[in-house]
């Protein structure tokens, strides 16, 4: 696909946002497990860099072309720290040969398309979108997807939260819009977005002595509670409160 589809162009495909983070190799495994992207996902977003690194139909860079050049300056100069990705993301951004969704279009990146931030912000009622990532899930919403499928959209790791890329909350927030419209949402079941890595004996909050066992049936929940014989420490509790190391 060579052009930037309008609204509701995707109306019941599914689609597929791969970001930099580290499960976006669950994207490259599921894809070659399947036999190719497109038995994955009918579209794919690339984020920012994984537009020289994977297949897509559209790569979605919102940064500010002109602000990212200065930086860029910045760092060849020696007054910032190099920022690979970045840099190297620039290099190529100027000769690249399809139509790719941005903030602010310039024409020296002659294929450069501005994100129609208006249309969005209507059709989903809020601006709420403080990251790349959170724009591409909602320019997705606005296509009616029949479901959104995430990777490498991480933004924390269990092991250094202490180390965390804003916007976690606001792509949660958007997935929770297209959970509302009835669009079904996927993530890696190793990532933090969602809690996804979190195993289910932690799951839901509250309940630690008992399992709680959750089924789906005909879009309903089928809840079996069943006491725990043995309750977790004070230390176990107090680790998974995240209030000690």
């Amino acid at each position: 696909m060579h052009h930037i589809p309008q609204f509701p162009e995707l109306e019941g495909k599914s689609i597929a946002i791969v970001a930099m983070g580290r499960t976006s190799a669950s994207w490259a495994i599921l894809a070659s497990h399947f036999g190719g992207r497109h038995r994955v996902a009918d579209y794919v977003i690339a984020i920012n860099a994984m537009g020289s690194v994977i297949q897509h139909d559209l790569l979605v860079a919102m940064d500010d072309l002109r602000i990212q050049e200065i930086r860029v300056a910045a760092m060849e100069e020696g007054r910032l720290c190099e920022n690979p990705p970045l840099v190297g993301t620039m290099q190529w951004l100027k000769d690249y040969n399809q139509p790719w969704l941005t903030s602010r279009a310039h024409e020296d990146y002659p294929n450069a398309h501005e994100m129609p931030i208006e249309e969005v912000i209507n059709n989903l009622g809020t601006a709420y979108m403080n990251n790349t990532v959170s724009w591409a899930v909602a320019w997705a919403i606005c296509h009616k997807p029949s479901a959104i499928k995430l990777f490498g959209c991480d933004f924390t790791y269990n092991e250094d939260r202490a180390k965390a890329e804003s916007g976690r909350g606001s792509v949660e927030y958007l997935l929770g819009i297209a959970h509302a419209r009835g669009i079904k949402t996927e993530v890696p079941v190793e990532t933090t977005l969602l809690d996804a890595c979190v195993p289910a004996s932690e799951k839901p909050y509250g309940y630690d002595s008992e399992d709680v066992e959750i089924k789906w049936e005909d879009g309903r929940a089928i809840v079996t509670r069943t006491p725990r014989e043995e309750l977790p420490s004070a230390e176990e509790i107090e680790h998974r409160y995240r209030r000690v190391k």
